[in-house]
């Protein structure tokens, strides 16, 4: 190797991978570094743990080009280097692997603090009587409705996408009734071949949603998604009955996202200083 190549390699070992990388891949250093040479570099190097590292791992891929290694190395530097080496490649997956699960974890975060729709919510104790409705419960046998999905849905009325918009704050966090008053389905395959398949109850309140026709997916079939709800033109009207619920932002993993309101309901202080905290955020009292 040439006096001025090794030099050169001695300043880049201490200060600089760039340049020592650059010195590496030198024709003059492949072809003529010697077992004494090599070695000598290695002591210098080896208190630099990322140089000493980025070194082995040249050295390897090196190796795939002319086998340096096995011309100027015994069996026992060998297997330092080749064991460096795959140490160095195993710590490299580690840490992508780290890498990736903090990616993972922070599009977690951020998909419970992201709002995917604001709905009002149906309350658990309705359900059943939707369910068990007589009129609901001819439409799905005359529809021959077996296989398809009810666990999932009859969990909301969409009244937005994303938070809550001007025109509806004042429906957060309340208590509202839902007035149902026609059930409908749609069950096809359109221009693109794709199936169509959902049912929804059709809600009479006024200025409740963003969409033309409010209602509530109760169903979806084994091709089908609760947006299909959107595409049903034609509503078989049913006796008027209410159900309650209410209204909150949801997150993109389909979890309710707590409000001031319900953090501050759970903290233990007494209901006037509870109100007292709402009543300066400009958030309604507590009833």
């Amino acid at each position: 190797m040439k006096k001025e190549d090794i030099e050169l390699f001695k300043i880049a070992t201490k200060k600089d991978i760039g340049l020592l990388m650059k010195v590496i891949n030198t024709p003059s250093f492949k072809e003529t570094i010697n077992k004494e040479e090599l070695k000598e570099i290695l002591t210098n190097i080896k208190n630099n743990n990322d140089i000493y590292k980025t070194f082995f791992k040249k050295l390897m891929e090196m190796k795939k080009d002319n086998d340096l290694l096995i011309n100027i190395l015994d069996e026992s530097d060998k297997v330092l280097i080749i064991n460096e080496y795959e140490k160095t490649i195993e710590e490299e997956k580690k840490k992508k692997i780290e890498e990736q699960k903090i990616k993972e974890q922070e599009i977690i975060e951020k998909r419970k603090t992201t709002v995917n729709y604001t709905g009002a919510i149906i309350k658990e104790n309705q359900k059943e009587s939707v369910l068990n409705n007589t009129e609901i419960k001819d439409f799905l046998l005359k529809n021959n409705i077996i296989d398809w999905d009810f666990e999932k849905y009859l969990h909301h009325l969409t009244i937005n996408l994303g938070k809550v918009k001007e025109s509806y704050k004042d429906y957060m966090d309340k208590d509202i009734d839902l007035n149902i008053v026609a059930i409908g389905i749609i069950n096809e395959t359109d221009e693109k071949g794709k199936n169509k398949q959902a049912i929804a109850l059709k809600v009479s309140n006024k200025n409740i949603s963003n969409n033309e026709t409010p209602h509530i997916t109760i169903a979806v079939g084994p091709n089908g998604k609760p947006n299909h709800s959107n595409d049903i033109k034609e509503w078989k009207k049913i006796n008027d009955f209410k159900i309650k619920a209410i209204v909150k932002e949801v997150n993109m993993n389909g979890d309710i996202i707590k409000s001031p309101l319900d953090i501050i309901k759970a903290v233990n202080l007494s209901y006037q200083e509870k109100n007292n905290i709402l009543k300066k955020e400009k958030i309604r009292v507590i009833k």
